[in-house]
C-alpha cells in the first residue's frame, strides 16, 4: 500500500487504471465498429449484436476452459436477470447506433448512473449523498446541452 501523503498512487491502482482506461478504449472502438458494420445496410444492429455476443461466448467458454473454477454463481436468478437486461441493453445499444450517430449513441447508454441512481433510490430505498445529487445534476446537463443539437443558448443579461 502507497503512503498517503505519497503522490504516486499504490500498484494496484495504477494498474486498475490502465485497466479502466483499456475498456473505455475498447468500448469506443466497439461503437465505432458497430456503425462501419451497420453503415450501407452491411449488417442490422440485431445482426452487429448477435456477432457481439457470439464474440463473448468464445470469450468466456476460453477463459473458463483455460481456468477452471473461475466461475461460481450462487446467485442463479440474479445471474440471469442480469443476462437478460443486458442483453436487451446491448440489443437497443447497437439498434441506436445503426440510426444515430455512434458518439450520441454511446453518449445516452451511458447515463446508465442517473437511472441506476433513481431506480435505487425507489426501489432500494438508497439515499443519493449530496455529491452523487450534484454529479447527477451536472452529468444531466451535460447530456441536456449535447442533445439539444446545438439549438439551446445560454446567455447573461
Amino acid at each position: 500500500m502507497a503512503n498517503p501523503g505519497s503522490a504516486q498512487p499504490a500498484p494496484g491502482r495504477a494498474r486498475a487504471r490502465a485497466l479502466l482506461f483499456g475498456a473505455g478504449v475498447l468500448f469506443g472502438l466497439s461503437a465505432v465498429l458497430a456503425k462501419l458494420a451497420s453503415r450501407d445496410g452491411l449488417m442490422s444492429g440485431g445482426q452487429v449484436t448477435l456477432v457481439r455476443f457470439l464474440v463473448g461466448i468464445v470469450a468466456v467458454l476460453t477463459l473458463f476452459t483455460a481456468r477452471p473454477g473461475t466461475f461460481r454463481p450462487v446467485r442463479y436468478g440474479l445471474l440471469a436477470s442480469r443476462g437478460l437486461f443486458g442483453g436487451i441493453a446491448a440489443l437497443l445499444y447497437f439498434l441506436s447506433i445503426e440510426l444515430i450517430p455512434a458518439g450520441e449513441a454511446t453518449l445516452l447508454n451511458n447515463t446508465f448512473p442517473i437511472w441506476a441512481v433513481l431506480i435505487s433510490f425507489f426501489i432500494l430505498k438508497e439515499r443519493p449523498t449530496f455529491h452523487l445529487a450534484v454529479a447527477l445534476l451536472v452529468a444531466s446537463a451535460g447530456v441536456f446541452l449535447v442533445l439539444g443539437g446545438g439549438e439551446l443558448s445560454f446567455g447573461l443579461g
